[in-house]
């Protein structure tokens, strides 16, 4: 089975977002013989209200995406120093996670792949909506 984490990093106030991830990860849970398990790192305050939207996948409370947090301060530290999210890899892989979906990568020399997420393509279809550095991205 492939671990695929994802991260919720939002406060809920991105409705679209929510409503996205229902959609992706109610489709993956429905796939017969599925070989994904879809894991969710959220905030501590989100955790609750995501277990109940996400019926059968693996929420789980961590303290550095919880943002201004003493754990969330120290996950940016370590990011500056480092360039790479080593907070964020560890728990991953503590909790054997194999690719991290829809995020940032989590830096040069990581052990865990990212897959970045390319909204609807729209950089290619409405430019004007991006900025130059958006696009270039």
């Amino acid at each position: 089975m492939l671990r695929v984490g994802f991260t919720f990093e939002m406060t809920g106030a991105w409705l679209g977002g929510a409503n996205y991830f229902r959609s992706l990860i109610a489709a993956l849970m429905s796939v017969p013989g599925r070989r994904v398990e879809p894991m969710i790192f959220a905030a501590h305050r989100d955790a609750p209200g995501l277990t109940a939207d996400f019926p059968g996948v693996s929420v789980l409370a961590a303290g550095m995406l919880t943002r201004l947090s003493p754990g969330w301060l120290v996950r940016r530290l370590l990011l500056r120093l480092t360039r790479r999210d080593v907070a964020l890899e560890r728990l991953l892989a503590d909790r054997g996670v194999d690719v991290l979906s829809h995020s940032g990568a989590l830096g040069s020399g990581g052990k865990i792949p990212a897959i970045g997420w390319i909204a609807d393509l729209q950089h290619r279809r409405m430019p004007e909506l991006c900025s130059p550095a958006e696009r270039a991205a």
